[in-house]
């Protein structure tokens, strides 16, 4: 049963080609370069974490702030159902929905979708 293993063994031994010192060098030295560097990035990389961290929590506290604003604003605004009568029935939907709630579906969602990309890239090599 090990017979064909050994006789696989031997062929594969015989066809292997070994590189030249001067290759394993140059692998070996190109190879450091990237720990070297991927090393001297860990720093860059946590600050652009923590960056991105500081902003997002200056933009819930400038939200926090704004949105008091926001809801004086939205109630000047014309009513949904004076608006539904010309609109196309998908937005009639949006009657049931008070501003200040379409706000904060809306900032929920823009952060569910940022979020992972700036981390994604603020993580990536």
């Amino acid at each position: 049963m090990a017979l064909p293993l050994l006789r696989e063994h031997e062929a594969a031994s015989v066809e292997a080609e070994v590189p030249t010192s001067a290759v394993m060098w140059w692998r070996a030295q190109m190879r450091a370069r990237q720990d070297a560097a991927r090393s001297a990035a860990r720093p860059i990389v946590v600050a652009q974490g923590l960056a991105f961290a500081c902003v997002a929590g200056l933009a819930a506290a400038f939200g926090g702030f704004a949105l008091p604003l926001l809801r004086g604003w939205a109630a000047s605004l014309p009513d949904v159902k004076d608006l539904a009568v010309h609109a196309p029935a998908g937005l009639t939907a949006l009657q049931s929905l008070a501003p200040t709630s379409v706000l904060a579906w809306t900032t929920l969602v823009l952060c569910l979708v940022v979020a992972p990309v700036a981390l994604y890239f603020a993580t990536s090599d």
